[in-house]
């Protein structure tokens, strides 16, 4: 008897602290046996201040609370209040792409350790597909960071739409309207650079032209590959 009493308090230890592992606590006895959203969402945003370095913490926090809700589903498939937490967590899935975009929606799911994504699985799937297949990951657009790292590929993507896909158009756009915050070389300790820079900008725009039309042409074949 003695060894059975011992033995239930250490099950009931153990659903006790993984009630508060995925909730950073903040999940009362009650709440062993539910989803409980509401109460680990707080965990995890209290759990993501304590973190270092973290850019975007609403998104991190969410993820993780997403993650947390998953293990618990794991625990307790029948739990009460399982449909409506579904629903939620869906619902919250989908407003962090809106907010965020796929890239650092995906980027943040890397980050964290043993992510369960049983809850969102289907639509992790769909959008690594999705993301894959922008025109940033393209052959063109991986070539011309190589050249010019310093422009961010979701600005020329977004450039690269606007210009009706004309590459060359829009990377001399961004190339055009970075210039005075990154100079050439051999203009890097100029004082006044940004005052003066208006004075280079015309022999640059044909540097940049003939650069950006170089690159369209050498990777024609490989962008005609990609795009099939």
């Amino acid at each position: 008897m003695l060894l059975l009493s011992r033995s239930l308090k250490q099950e009931e230890s153990g659903v006790s602290d993984f009630n508060s592992e995925t909730s950073h606590g903040q999940c009362q006895p009650k709440e062993q046996g539910l989803i409980a959203l509401s109460s680990v969402r707080k965990g995890a945003k209290e759990y993501t201040s304590t973190l270092p370095g973290i850019e975007i913490p609403d998104l991190y926090s969410d993820l993780i609370s997403i993650s947390w809700c998953g293990k618990r589903l794991e625990r307790w498939p029948e739990a009460k209040d399982a449909k409506v937490s579904l629903t939620a967590v869906n619902r919250i899935f989908a407003d962090l792409i809106d907010e965020h975009g796929p890239g650092k929606v995906l980027d943040a799911i890397s980050l964290i350790p043993d992510f369960d994504s049983r809850i969102v699985q289907d639509k992790i799937n769909s959008l690594t597909v999705t993301e894959s297949k922008r025109i940033i990951h393209s052959p063109l657009f991986t070539e011309f960071a190589k050249h010019y790292p310093y422009i961010e590929l979701d600005l020329l993507e977004e450039a690269y739409g606007n210009c009706n896909e004309n590459f060359v158009e829009a990377g001399v756009k961004l190339l055009r309207k970075n210039f005075p915050d990154n100079p050439p070389s051999e203009f890097s300790s100029h004082a006044n650079w940004k005052q003066s820079c208006h004075q280079h900008l015309p022999e640059y725009l044909k540097q940049w032209q003939k650069d950006l039309r170089s690159i369209q042409t050498r990777m024609r074949v490989a962008q005609k590959a990609w795009t099939a």
